[in-house]
This record gives structure tokens, sequence and C-alpha cells, in this order.
């Protein structure tokens, strides 16, 4: 893909840049030399061209004209009225489908692959004379595989429409190989020029996760497209601080590469802004504002790519903000930083530094936590058992963050070798071909040596499990010709599934089928200490039991029976799951330190940053924080499942291990989210914690009836619905500012993320061992509906303040509205279990036959119950409703 110029965009498209026509300095006068003529505007290898629709190009500079004329134009105001067009939309779905070709085209995460088998084994791996260890944090980040989704998601919501994307949607070749295979057609032209001439009324266009220009979503938006926006939540963010400097008259100092495409999109929402790409740079800048110079070498230096239209160095850099492109070395953009606010303050004096200086914490978390989990997997070279011999750096070689991830292993001395793919391994010749951090592509031969070698592995923020998996393929094979791949794709249901075949065709061996070895999942060693029992005593033999009207021990003797075989299952499947406690994050990491000497200073920041949580945000984030304090109720619904309790309390079997290790990782979620709620002092925490006891003493049914099938049906799908959930609050925390508030629920979400892996994979072999019972279960729970743990939540006031109206139904409707979670969350959950349990392809007869068509039918029947309950609400008259939790404030609903 050929580089582009911001300046090149603003040119063809017409939009001036946010402030500089405010200040006379409009973009116009290019473009509108020859509006009868297609606007061509060349900028080194970038074009952006409209020659082919000569009347859609007038059409748009005309109004732009119009707009520069009125001098009203506001970037942050554009993007949000997209909302309101009906053709915009910046959300995944989370449809199974999707998820499952992502999976099949090896495009996302690890879930059966030997990364998976890495991460469940420590981070670390031994094959032959190779130790390979991979860093804490690697490959696709949240933003990524999210912008990946969306992606897929968009080709099957628009099957028979032309699918575009204005860039690669990420920086990885194979990622956009795919993209390409399945008729995403990249917007570019002949000799990499970008051209948006095809792009017609109708037709979808996806913006990848760097974002785009406003003036591409401007023109986009004219042309009346469906617009399928992936940007990157800590993206906008950046966008959001630059503009907030440019409404203040803060020249942004963005850290970054000027011709990458998130530094032109985040240029395009600044007002006046100068580009630096390094510390040197940034040095050159200050020393200027300290010290004047020449202008026009400054002008020289920097060159028109890099800076605003008409930037003045003598004018414009006295009141300055600092941002960055989110991919940049961490520690040079808080050099950076440091360095501004340290020259300003020389200049202007301690009391005047707000004035004159603006800084925003915009580092990506993700690019910082894969830099500083190379930091420490490289810290400890001079302990022999701690030493990496060299390290491999896995990532597109146009990807900014992967490079960084590079430089840092030239800088430790460590040989490290980059590459964009396993193709650069040529395993007969024991070479390869990779890439240095600043830029230089070279050979080198033998580069694995003889003898015992211990190997560093990371990946770039765009860089899918997948690619990793193959490299380390090609080096085992060149350290060992025996070797055979370790890296099937084999999905966990299948792979159980295969392990029972044998089983039943040749006892409980595991060798030859038909003369085949079937490899089953690999047994992990357990982080806890797991005794096996030789039986768990069943509860009852006789069930079901109906006491109150209520059904209790409903499984089957043989059914149950079934289950307490699974104990060895467990040990081996679920159990490895949990985390280390020294390995878990606290509360307090998130939290000020009250030993700090600056906690009130950092709870006074708190409270600045959650001021711009609207109050809506708020009910959604307490419903949420007191579903999971609400914690003592789930577990005593586990412990009532027959065959898996927990008999003593202190039982050494793995399901009780489970379960009380599962209650502690979850117990820190409610903790920090209430921790957090009160710090703000803008939620009634008196309300909130009667809400709080009420429901915890009323306890749940979720209609489980003491069955083990039906219970682990029921958290598969809760497990999920909290990720969704946490997932989506943590990306609008991001998009209001509140980025330590982005990371709490980040957190919890990723845990929520592992303890469904869990629960899912007990239904896996639940499927394995016994399918009809299986399919009936999933059957009942859904036929039941599934409950929301916090459906009696009460705080004892909301129905005397708001006659007839019930608190969870109101907080529900709140977090719909918001997109937290609606009905089509609802669906999407049953539709991955569908798909993921294998329903339609079950052989089965009688009841269960029937319970399949069921479980087939179902989503579609949902969907448009929901669909009809949608426009009776929308017809319906709001109403105000007080809530409790925010000091009665008051929402429209």
């Amino acid at each position: 893909m050929g580089q582009q110029s911001l300046r090149a965009i603003m040119r063809c498209t017409s939009l001036p840049q946010q402030n500089n026509f405010l200040s006379g300095n409009s973009r116009l006068a290019g473009a509108r030399t020859n509006t009868a003529a297609a606007p061509t505007s060349r900028h080194g290898s970038m074009v952006v061209r409209a020659a082919a629709d000569v009347d859609a190009a007038k059409a748009v500079l005309d109004k732009a004209a119009a707009e520069s004329d009125v001098r009203d134009f506001d970037p942050r105001a554009f993007r949000r009225s997209l909302n309101k067009t009906g053709r915009y939309t910046r959300n995944v779905t989370n449809d199974a489908n999707s998820l499952a070709l992502m999976e099949d085209h090896g495009v996302g995460y690890s879930t059966s692959g030997l990364v998976a088998q890495m991460r469940e084994q420590g981070n670390e791996w031994k094959q032959g004379n190779v130790t390979v260890k991979l860093a804490e944090a690697y490959g696709f980040c949240w933003g990524v595989e999210r912008a990946v989704q969306m992606a897929y998601e968009a080709r099957k919501a628009y099957p028979n429409q032309r699918l575009h994307i204005t860039n690669e949607i990420i920086h990885n070749p194979g990622v956009n190989q795919r993209l390409k295979e399945m008729d995403v057609q990249f917007i570019e032209g002949a000799e990499g020029e970008k051209d948006f001439s095809n792009v017609k009324q109708g037709d979808v266009v996806i913006l990848p996760a760097f974002g785009a220009s406003v003036q591409e979503m401007k023109l986009l938006n004219d042309r009346e497209v469906q617009i399928v926006d992936t940007t990157c939540p800590w993206v906008s963010k950046v966008w959001n601080a630059v503009d907030n400097q440019a409404r203040k008259g803060h020249t942004s100092i963005i850290h970054g590469k000027w011709a990458h495409e998130e530094t032109i999109a985040t240029a395009s929402f600044a007002g006046k802004y100068l580009v630096v790409k390094d510390l040197k740079e940034a040095e050159y800048v200050c020393n200027y504002i300290l010290n004047g110079g020449d202008r026009n070498e400054f002008l020289t230096k920097f060159g028109e790519n890099a800076m605003s239209v008409g930037l003045d160095p003598e004018l414009d850099l006295d009141q300055v903000g600092m941002a960055n492109q989110t991919t940049m070395l961490k520690g040079e953009t808080e050099a950076i930083g440091k360095l501004l606010e340290k020259t300003m303050m020389t200049k202007y004096g301690p009391a005047e530094l707000n004035n004159h200086f603006m800084v925003m914490d915009t580092i990506c978390d993700a690019t910082q936590e894969r830099q500083d989990a190379v930091y420490d997997m490289t810290a400890k070279q001079d302990v022999p058992e701690e030493k990496l011999d060299m390290m491999l750096v896995v990532g597109g070689f146009n990807s900014s963050n992967t490079s960084h991830l590079q430089e840092i292993g030239e800088m430790k001395g460590i040989p490290s070798f980059w590459v964009d793919s396993a193709a650069r391994v040529d395993v007969a010749a024991n070479k390869i071909t990779h890439k240095l951090a600043h830029g230089e592509l070279v050979e080198t031969a033998c580069w694995l040596p003889e003898g015992p070698l211990t190997i560093g592995v990371t990946s770039g923020a765009s860089t899918p499990d997948k690619a990793v998996e193959d490299v380390l393929d090609r080096v085992f094979k060149i350290k060992d010709p025996c070797f055979s791949s370790l890296n099937p794709r084999t999905s966990y249901i299948k792979m159980s599934a295969a392990r029972a075949s044998v089983k039943l065709q040749a006892g409980n061996s595991s060798s030859a089928l038909g003369g085949a070895r079937v490899r089953s999942i690999r047994p992990r060693p357990s982080r806890l200490a797991v005794v096996r029992p030789q039986a768990v005593a069943a509860t009852t033999k006789q069930g079901p039991i109906i006491l109150n009207g209520q059904i209790l021990h409903s499984i089957e003797p043989h059914r149950l029976e079934i289950v307490n075989g699974m104990s060895d299952f467990a040990a081996e499947h679920v159990v490895p799951l949990l985390k280390p406690v020294d390995k878990c994050w606290q509360p307090q990491d998130f939290l000020p330190d009250p030993e700090s000497p600056d906690f009130l200073d950092a709870v006074h920041e708190l409270r600045e940053r959650s001021n711009n949580l609207p109050d809506d945000y708020f009910i959604t984030l307490i419903g949420d924080m007191i579903t999971e304090e609400a914690l003592p109720t789930y577990m005593a619904m586990l412990n009532t499942l027959d065959g898996v309790r927990d008999e003593t309390g202190a039982s050494p079997t793995p399901w009780g291990q489970w379960t009380r290790a599962w209650v502690a990782e979850e117990n820190r979620h409610g903790d920090l989210m209430n921790k957090y709620c009160w710090l703000t002092g803008r939620v009634n925490m008196r309300a909130v914690e009667v809400t709080i006891q009420n429901l915890i003493g009323s306890g749940m049914d979720p209609k489980t009836e003491n069955n083990p099938y039906l219970g682990f049906v029921y958290t598969s799908f809760q497990e999920r619905a909290t990720k969704i959930s946490h997932g989506n609050t943590a990306r609008q925390a991001i998009e209001y500012g509140d980025d330590v508030l982005g990371k709490i629920c980040g957190a919890i979400a990723s845990d929520e993320s592992r303890h469904e892996i869990a629960y899912t994979r007990i239904v896996d072999e639940l499927f394995v061992r016994d399918t009809e019972g299986a399919v009936l279960a999933f059957a009942d729970m859904m036929r039941k509906q599934i409950v929301m743990p916090a459906h009696l939540m009460d705080d004892m006031e909301h129905g005397a303040k708001n006659p007839g109206r019930n608190l969870f139904e109101d907080f529900s409707e709140v977090a719909e509205k918001l997109e937290v979670y609606n009905a089509e969350d609802y669906v999407s959950i049953m539709e991955h279990l569908i798909d993921r349990w294998e329903i339609s392809s079950r052989n089965v007869s009688g009841e269960a036959a029937e319970a399949q068509e069921y479980l087939m039918k179902l989503p579609q029947r949902i969907r448009k119950l929901a669909e009809r309950a949608g426009a009776r609400k929308a017809k319906a008259p709001k109403k105000e409703v007080a809530f409790s939790w925010i000091f009665d404030k008051k929402l429209v609903i």
C-alpha cells in the first residue's frame, strides 16, 4: 500500500483542516482552481482521485466550499453525527459464523495450537534441545482483534454488496490477503495510488484499525455508503486529545511517523500540528522554543508533510500539547512529553505551565505491555538459566509497533530476527531473511546453531498466533529434520471427539485407529496440587425431587456417573486455566495508593477523568458491579450441582479446587469496581450497598435443578455475556477519556473470557461423552431462558420513586440503549454456542432430535421477537426515571 499524505487528502476532498481555516489558512484554494475537471493531487506515491466520478467530486467540493465560507466545521461533531445517519456502525456483533471462519483462517487468537499450549504451560515450550520462551504479552491486541472481527462480520452481514477498505485492516500481510480472498476491495489504484472513484452509493466501506482521516470520512459520508468503523478506541482517544488541544489554541506535537496511516488520521483531527519522529527532533523543537532560530531552516527541516499548513514556529509554539502515534516506543514518547513540559516550564514558569502545555496519557496499553514484556524477558541476560540466545520477532514489516519490539532486542545486544511470515525461514538451507529495526532487509545463513538453544519469542499487535506457530514449526524442523508439526489447527471439540472415537474403538488405548495415530489434546500439568479420587460420591440416585414447586436433583443416575467420571478431565483441562495468585492482578494495581504522598492528587485525577462519564454510563457500570458483587449466590449455585460440588468446603478434588479458586478470581471484580465507584464521588454507595445486600439475600434460582449439565450450560452462557458487557464498558470508558477505567473493565473482561473457556470446555466434554444428554440440557436451559444473575436487585426505593417500574428492567434498558448488552448480544451468544457445540451436525434421534431442531430455529425466532419489541419501544413515550445509585438523577428511558 503506498504512503499517503494528509495534505493530498485535504486538497482532494476539499475539507479544511480543523482550525486552520478558522484563522484563514483554508486548504480549499488549490482544490477550487478546477472544479470542472477531476481533482487530483499527488504526494509521493499516493494520489486521492475521483476522476471517474466528476459530478460527485464537484458536489463534494461545492459542499466543502460552502462549509469553508461559514467556517464552522467541527471534526468531532461530524464524527458523532455519523451515528445518526443509519449508515454507520462501530460495534462487533459476535457473529458465531464469522468467529469460526477467523479460527479456520488462522487470523485470531489461538485456542488449540502451539501458542495456546504454551500459554497454559507458563509461556514456555521445550522441543528437543530447543527451549522457547513466549513473552508475557504478545500478538493480537484487543483493538486489532476487534477490527479483524468487524471486517469478517461485515462480509457476512453484507453478502451481496461491494465491500471496500480504505487501507490495510492491520499491518499483517496474511490477514490482508484473507480479506482480499473474501472479495474485500482495497481502495488503491495504479502505482500505489489511492482511488475513491470506484466507491458508489450503497457500497460498504471498512475503516481500518488505524482509523481514517476526517476528510476521508466526509467524502464517504457524502457518497452515502455504509461505513463500518473498526478504528481502535485507543486511536480515537488520541483524536480526542488533539481536538481538545485545538479547541484551546494549542499546537499539537505528535510523536509519530508522518506517513503512517494513524498519524495522518490524528493530524486531521488536530488544529495546528507538528509531527516529530524521535527525541532528537523534539530536542530541536524545544531548543527553538527556548532560544529561537532560523525560521526557514525549521520549515525546511520538517517539511510540509510533517506540519499543518501555515504553521509558523515564531508564533505557533507558545502553546503546545503532546500526543502520539499509539505504536511508538513508550519510553521515547514519555521522554518527549517530559522534555516539552520542562521546556514550557522553563520559558513561562510553573504558575503558567497549564496555560502553555497540555498532555494526556495516550500511550496504548497493548503497545506498552508488549514492549514491557520484551524488556522483562531480556532483563536477566547475566543469569545463565534466564539468558536468551536469540530473539524471534514476528510481525508485518510495515508494522510500527513490531519494529520497536525488534529495536529493544537489538538495543540489548541479543541476536534478533524479525520476520513477517514463515516463508522467510528456509528450512533446507538453515537460512533466514529478516528485517532490522531501522528497515534494512538482510539474509543470514546458518542462523540456528547446533546444540541447545533458548529463543525468546514475541509478536506485534497485528500478528495472529498462527503466524508465530508457523515460524516455530520451521525452527523445530531445522533443529530436528525428523520433526513433524505440533501445530494442528483443530478445535477443542473435534480433538475431544477424536479422542472419544479412539476410546470407543480401541478401549482406552490412544494408539492407532485404522493405522493412523490420533493425537488427543496434550495434558497440561496443573498449577495446583490436584487429588484425583476414584469417584465422587453421588448426591442422589433417585431424582428428580419436587420441593415447594421447584425441581431438584433432576440428573438421571447414568448421567451422574458420567459426571463422576470427569474428575481427571477437570484436572487436566479445567484447573490449568486458573492463574497462580502471584500472576493475578489485584484491585490496588489500578487505584490510587493510599501510602503514596501523591494519593490525594491521584484521587483528584481519577475524579477529573470520571467527570467525563455520562450518568447513563454510570448506571451500566454500577449494574455490572452489583452483578459481580453478588458472587456468594453464584458459588452457592455451583455447590448445589450434583457430582461436582465441594462437599466439605475444602475438598481436594479438581472440582472443589476449581470452584474455590474461580470464586477467588471473580471476587476481585466487584471489589475493584466498588472501590472505583466510591472514589469517583458520583455514586451513592449506600444505595448501592443496600442493593447488593438485598440481592445476595434474595439468592438466585436459574432453574438448573442441581443438574451439572444444566448448570454448566448456564454458566457458559453467563461468562460470555459478562465478557461482552465488560468489554463494551471498557471500550466506552476509553472513548470518554478514562483510560484507567478502560483498563479495569478490560482486565475483568479478560478474566471472564478465560473462565468462559473453562465452562464451555466442560460442556464440550459432555457432548463427547453423552451427546443426547448434552443436546437435551442445552435446549432445556434455553427454553427456560437464561435468567440474568442480578434480576432480583432491589434498592428499596426505585418502585416508590418510579411507580410501576422495576430496577433491573430499567438498568437493562439503559444498558441496551448504550449498546453495552442487548437482545442481539443474547442471540449472538446463543449462535456462538450452537456453532461451538456443533448442534446442526449432531447425530441424535427422538427427543434429542426435537431439541436439536428447536435450538437451530431459536436464534431467528428470538431475533424477530426482539425486533418487534424494539419497534414497540421506539413508539412508546419516553419517561424520566430516577436512580438512587446516582443520587436520584433522572434519565430518559
